[in-house]
């Protein structure tokens, strides 16, 4: 796996913490529209997904709500990918292991990974990295388990 890449997970993963507030794995990475797409970011040894959304306008009212209510929202991050906004939603993301990634998401018949751009992606790292420290800290924003999900990927 190479951070601030996309990936596809394996069904096998999502099959494995139904309880987990995953989102749907809907068609898988090997099959065409296999979604959702996957951001990879690593911080302390684990890589992390940031599923990836075409629903921007839905997440885009999500985040405006978030903003008028507080002030700020750490949980969705818009952005462009292969040519297309898409909202990144933090608030789902969760640490895997490389055993369960089908495939990466690539381009030109599978010849070009698919990226965004290095400002973007330090952004929503530094946003990442600021959201976990959170997470141990006891302030939780993502909806996942991430517990869970740690205690199931350990060896």
């Amino acid at each position: 796996m190479i951070e601030r890449h996309f990936y596809f997970v394996k069904n096998e993963f999502y099959n494995a913490l139904p309880n987990c507030y995953l989102m749907a794995n809907k068609g898988g990475g090997t099959e065409k529209g296999g979604r959702p797409c996957h951001y990879c970011f690593k911080y302390d040894d684990l890589f992390w997904m940031i599923p990836i959304s075409s629903q921007v306008e839905k997440y885009r009212r999500i985040y405006e709500d978030k903003i008028e209510k507080r002030g700020h929202c750490d949980t969705i991050r818009f952005g462009y990918v292969n040519g297309e906004e898409r909202a990144f939603l933090i608030q789902n993301c969760f640490p895997i292991t490389e055993q369960y990634i089908d495939t990466e998401y690539t381009i030109q018949n599978g010849t070009v990974p698919v990226t965004i751009s290095a400002d973007f992606s330090d952004k929503l790292d530094k946003l990442m990295r600021k959201v976990i420290r959170m997470y141990h800290k006891g302030i939780i924003l993502p909806l996942t388990k991430i517990d869970e999900i740690t205690k199931f990927l350990e060896p």
